[in-house]
């Protein structure tokens, strides 16, 4: 047979002279008749007399051929001297296989040199038999049956090299893998059926018996937040099973939150019962929470407080200044202006006014290097913020009943009478005193997204109050509170890689490391977004003392909902796709981050559970 290869060596990116003395070697190992074209930018080869397709020749580079497929039943029809050129493809070959195991033991000790050496014992056993065969004085038919009785031999040789390669490489427990994915999702199935049968019970007149006066009403917000809300849930989770989605997941949730926000204005679009004030401002707040999600898409504030290290011009110095206390003064003033008790919480304030001097002069000094030539301020600065807000957390819990809320501020016009209020202050009182802690661990560009999850809860805990006005948490506005956890953990630096992890964040107040205390300052550090969403869920419960505790739990399940369909679906995809190129880049960091992120939620959601309970019983 002859063909004619022309290789373009624009494509490849080696050396024209190590193309050339590459060719040298397979034509003498598969006597190609070659000839190079007088042009410097490709070559030419011809008459080329093969035994096996030409798209399995490949000339100019090496490279291991470990699924070679090849009709052997054909091979009796062939001539000696195309099955002589297939066996000398096979040695190549196995070569190839062979020198790159040696060179992998090199680096690794997962291949045992035993195998290798048992392989090589193999193959050079085969070669001195082909050449045996060809010395013996047979006709041309035997040796043609011989010799493709060794080409057989040679494929079972690769077979066995692929299967100890998958066991040495690719090793899965399927039957293992099979159970996990069976046990979750019967637990999602259990928390599914509880969701269906709580908006059955709770929003079933509304979804039961739809018209359109109802539907396009004032009071409908809350179905039509639910319907969007159920939409981007299915399209967030048919995303998983895409690896470009998942790399891709910190634009895409910003993006479904911002129409989620949008549908509240909807009604007014439509409907003419709400008064022209009425529409402004809510257009206002609407306008206000997504430049607030739109500010904690940016990351603007991620690399630059690294940058800023010379302080040469005072334009620096100012930048870095707000960079550093700017979010610790805007969320002390919003806990201090926008949410009011009913008794005196000046020592709790005091204490958090001292927590923001101390992060903030932290980080100021941190920034000038001026920790490094004194590590016991390093040390003792965070330990000093630590202890103030165990504190805190002391007077908090020894005294409940002093946590009762008054008011919000009049711009949030949120009804009082639509929260309760002994309740909701307490864990108002939890969430301020965890955010200074979380601010110190998370940095000055985590502290910045921080303050914009503050002020987005606060934004959204008005529209819901406002527009909903139930006494229980719907369904769309769990499911929101699931996207904004996903939406800052990756505005506070997080992904779902490994190489994401901010491992500084554990020795933060500790010289040398604690595994306890590495253990929790890295958790608060990945997931300090469900921590402080959990915390404000009973924010969003209405009074009703006969069920109060019900609803409660009921908003925690709800809001469980998102998580365990993404983990349940996240296992599917990796046991589906176990060998796929991208499982340890990919999927299994992600499935990794993900079940301990459920974990996490989990004892917040337990832990909340508790609290209410125990302030249920006072």
């Amino acid at each position: 047979m002859e063909i004619m290869v022309v290789l373009q060596l624009k494509k490849l990116k080696v050396p024209y002279s190590y193309i050339q003395k590459v060719l040298l070697f397979v034509n003498h190992l598969l006597n190609l008749n070659f000839k190079l074209s007088t042009k410097s930018t490709s070559f030419q080869v011809s008459h080329c007399s093969l035994a096996f397709p030409y798209h399995l020749v490949v000339l100019g580079l090496l490279f291991q051929i470990f699924f070679l497929r090849y009709p052997i039943d054909s091979c009796s029809n062939s001539s000696l001297q195309e099955v002589q050129n297939l066996l000398r493809m096979y040695q190549l070959n196995a070569h190839q296989v062979l020198s790159y195991l040696q060179y992998y033991t090199t680096i690794s000790s997962q291949f045992p040199v035993s195998i290798i050496h048992e392989y090589q014992q193999h193959l050079s056993k085969r070669a001195t038999q082909i050449d045996k065969i060809l010395e013996f004085q047979l006709s041309d038919l035997s040796k043609i049956e011989e010799l493709c009785q060794i080409a057989q031999e040679y494929q079972t040789i690769f077979q066995d090299i692929i299967s100890t390669c998958r066991e040495q490489w690719a090793q899965f427990d399927l039957r293992s893998m099979q159970i996990g994915i069976c046990l979750i999702a019967l637990s999602v199935m259990c928390v599914s059926v509880f969701l269906a049968l709580s908006v059955l019970s709770n929003e079933g007149n509304r979804l039961l018996h739809p018209t359109t006066q109802r539907i396009f009403a004032e009071d409908s917000v809350s179905l039509w937040t639910s319907f969007w809300m159920l939409f981007c849930f299915i399209c967030h989770c048919v995303g998983q099973f895409s690896n470009s989605y998942i790399e891709l997941d910190q634009k895409v949730v910003p993006y479904l939150l911002s129409g989620f926000f949008l549908v509240y204005v909807l009604p007014q679009l439509i409907g003419r019962s709400i008064g022209r004030q009425t529409k402004n401002f809510d257009r206002l707040l609407v306008f206000v929470l997504l430049f607030v999600v739109w500010m904690s898409s940016q990351s603007l504030f991620s690399s630059r407080h690294d940058s800023v290290t010379s302080h040469e011009t005072f334009g620096e110095l100012i930048l870095e200044s707000f960079i550093l206390w700017g979010p610790l003064l805007v969320t002390t003033i919003l806990l201090n202006t926008f949410i009011h008790f009913r008794y005196n919480q000046r020592y709790l304030r005091s204490l958090q006014g001292c927590q923001c001097l101390l992060i903030g002069l932290f980080w100021a000094l941190k920034s000038y290097s001026v920790l490094d030539e004194k590590p016991l301020l390093l040390d003792w600065i965070p330990r000093v913020v630590y202890l103030v807000g165990m504190i805190q957390l002391v007077m908090i819990f020894t005294k409940p009943k002093q946590s009762e809320l008054l008011s919000f501020h009049r711009f949030l016009r949120i009804p009082m009478n639509q929260i309760d209020v002994q309740i909701a202050g307490f864990f108002v009182n939890l969430l301020s005193t965890f955010w200074y802690i979380l601010a110190l661990v998370s940095g000055a560009a985590g502290t910045f997204a921080l303050t914009c999850l503050l002020l987005q809860i606060l934004l959204f805990l008005s529209l819901s109050k406002r527009f909903h006005g139930n006494s229980f948490m719907s369904a769309g506005e769990a499911f929101c509170l699931s996207f904004m956890t996903l939406q800052y953990f990756f505005a506070t630096g997080h992904h779902w890689q490994l190489s994401a992890l901010q491992f500084e964040s554990a020795f933060i107040g500790f010289e040398k490391f604690n595994w306890l205390a590495g253990f929790v300052l890295m958790m608060l550090n990945t997931f300090s977004s469900p921590l402080l969403i959990i915390l404000s869920i009973p924010l969003f419960i209405g009074v009703n003392h006969s069920r109060s505790a019900s609803y409660y739990i009921d908003a925690l399940f709800r809001y469980k909902v998102f998580s365990v369909w993404h983990i349940l679906l996240n296992v599917i995809f990796v046991y589906l796709q176990r060998r796929h190129l991208m499982v340890w880049r990919v999927f299994a960091p992600k499935f990794l981050i993900e079940s301990v992120l459920l974990i996490s939620i989990d004892i917040l959601l337990v832990f909340c559970a508790s609290i209410i309970q125990y302030l249920s019983r006072q």
